[in-house]
């Protein structure tokens, strides 16, 4: 999850802008978001208007509006938080008072007060920002010139880094295969040196189809070395291996 802005005040009120950036995410919010909140962002509304002639024509029109939280429901089929409450701030087209439901997708930008933040709530949304601080487990999905690497917490699971090579297809004495699965491993490397927490992670599960995995854990190990990079050499047993169709 992305975080724009916060501002909390000494008697535990405060509002968050967040945006969504993966469907975990929307999970997150529908989480954190209770009635009595309040949520403001970007909606549309359909709005009629009658001629002087009679004839009522219609249009919907992309407005931002701030509710007061009624009711929340989740739809995972579409990753889709639905907010339903009451307008409370003015705006031209619709009155205060009335009833409107805001749909929260990926990417959509959201501001959320609460009259109290409770350290549940906050932990919550911590943990949806910055995944690295409690996530425990570690997946390395690898295989041929592709590399995806999650955090997974108890809750949560977030894509924290994405590395690709453009693979050769031919192997042999002219061909350069061996070279470029050397640099895709040192960059794959590189990005479990940025994203591994040793504080909180227990287990690197390296995972995918054929070898690719098993060449990959050999590689980290003798890196570490080359490196020095002595959390990798001195946690060498957490680091393990498992069979997986793809690396998608």
């Amino acid at each position: 999850m992305k975080l724009v802005k916060q501002n909390y005040e000494r008697d535990g009120s405060g509002a968050v802008v967040c945006e969504c950036e993966v469907a975990d995410d929307v999970w997150t919010l529908y989480n954190v978001v209770l009635p009595g909140d309040k949520v403001k962002c970007a909606t549309t509304r359909k709005l009629q208007r009658e001629s002087d002639t009679g004839a009522v024509s219609s249009e919907v029109k992309k407005i931002t509006l701030n509710i007061l939280v009624k009711k929340t429901d989740y739809e995972g089929d579409g990753d889709m938080l639905r907010i339903a409450g009451q307008v409370i701030d003015e705006n031209p087209y619709v009155k205060i008072g009335s009833h409107h439901t805001l749909d929260i997708s990926l990417h959509t930008k959201v501001t959320l007060y609460k009259e109290y933040w409770d350290r549940f709530f906050l932990d919550k949304l911590q943990e949806a920002i910055d995944p690295h601080r409690s996530a425990e487990v570690q997946v390395v999905l690898i295989e041929s010139g592709l590399c995806q690497v999650f955090l997974l917490s108890s809750s949560l699971g977030k894509l924290v880094a994405k590395v690709t090579a453009a693979m050769p297809k031919q192997r042999g004495p002219f061909s350069n295969y061996e070279k470029v699965k050397k640099r895709f491993f040192e960059d794959v490397f590189s990005s479990l040196v940025v994203h591994t927490n040793f504080e909180t992670v227990k287990c690197v599960l390296i995972a995918g189809p054929g070898f690719m995995k098993d060449e990959f854990l050999e590689f980290l190990h003798r890196e570490a070395v080359k490196r020095g990079c002595k959390d990798f050499i001195s946690r060498k047993q957490m680091f393990v291996t498992a069979s997986a169709s793809t690396a998608h």
